[in-house]
């Protein structure tokens, strides 16, 4: 097998940009990558749409750092619940370096409403191997460690965590492969185990598997310890090129070990080309639907960003509006 051969027979994916919670411009596709946390890519980003402040405004400087040779920028205002003091929602990340070489990249970035800082310093040595250093406040001081390792089928990750206040410890372990490829079939698998807590005892872990043919999926993820009480099963189709719908049935346990009912999601993303604009919609099990509109301004470096999600058990409504400039 070759080094490529958990990258080949890719499905024709469309790309938009969209705005998370962070400010950021984040890729929306219909198409995942070759590691375990994007298992549920799809389900997870059209999720957190959803999940947003009220408006959120941001500027990022992408276009000049590869023009001049800068620093990448980020600074965003986020209004949370309709509050107006802007010096208290802002998010300032800054990106020193360049991925493309193996040189240090350093990151910077800072959120004034919870009083978060976030330092790291990212070196790749050599294509495969890559390790990081981070340093984080929110409130308590967080060090932590990444190194990850890619092969030719697949990639692995070894994460650990310090935390000065609960003086607790989080060493956390991820494995994502391509177990077996055959022309357009091919099947992922992964494990994501971590232990944490200062005895390091307390233990969690999550097992994946992806079948995917062509642009289509079935997802299965459940918890190892308890896989009929904490899972999910995904199923993602792709219509045409402009439509891909998913249906997602969610078993979880909170935190208090209290049993959910099993929850049903209903998604679509529908990107209209002509207009750039991309359309998703989610319909529960819990009694919420919502829309969200993103478009992206042709010749122009805007993107505009709107949603709405409403609750007909609880009467609630939540919409926002999102815009992000790139220089």
């Amino acid at each position: 097998m070759s080094t490529d051969d958990c990258y080949i027979n890719r499905p024709i994916k469309k790309t938009v940009q969209v705005l998370d919670s962070e400010l950021r411009l984040r890729s929306l596709t219909n198409s995942s990558d070759c590691r375990f946390d994007e298992l549920t890519n799809f389900f997870n980003i059209i999720n957190g749409l959803f999940h947003q402040s009220a408006f959120t405004f941001g500027l990022s400087t992408d276009k000049l750092t590869s023009l001049l040779q800068l620093p990448r920028i980020n600074v965003g205002i986020n209004m949370q619940q309709y509050k107006l003091d802007l010096l208290k929602n802002i998010t300032f990340y800054s990106l020193i370096g360049r991925n493309e070489t193996n040189t240090p990249t350093g990151i910077i970035k800072f959120h004034t409403y919870d009083k978060n800082l976030m330092l790291s310093i990212n070196h790749r040595w050599t294509e495969s191997l890559t390790t990081a250093f981070r340093l984080r406040t929110k409130p308590q001081i967080k060090f932590s460690s990444h190194i990850e390792y890619h092969y030719p089928k697949g990639i692995c990750e070894l994460i650990s965590e310090y935390e000065t206040q609960q003086h607790s410890s989080n060493i956390q372990f991820s494995y994502f492969a391509c177990l077996w490829q055959q022309m357009n079939y091919r099947i992922d698998g992964g494990i994501d185990f971590k232990v944490k807590n200062n005895n390091l005892k307390e233990k969690f872990a999550d097992i994946g598997l992806r079948l995917k043919h062509s642009s289509d999926s079935l997802i299965f993820k459940c918890d190892l310890y308890h896989p009929f009480k904490n899972y999910i099963i995904g199923i993602q189709r792709c219509i045409n090129e402009n439509l891909t719908i998913g249906l997602l049935t969610e078993k979880v346990i909170d935190y208090d070990q209290q049993q959910k009912p099993i929850k049903f999601s209903f998604m679509s993303q529908w990107y209209l080309n002509k207009i750039d604009l991309r359309v998703n919609t989610l319909v529960n099990t819990q009694n919420e639907m919502g829309i969200a509109l993103t478009h992206q301004i042709r010749h122009l470096p805007i993107v505009l960003q709107a949603f709405s999600l409403y609750s007909w058990s609880t009467h609630k409504y939540k919409w926002g509006i999102g815009l992000q400039l790139s220089l």
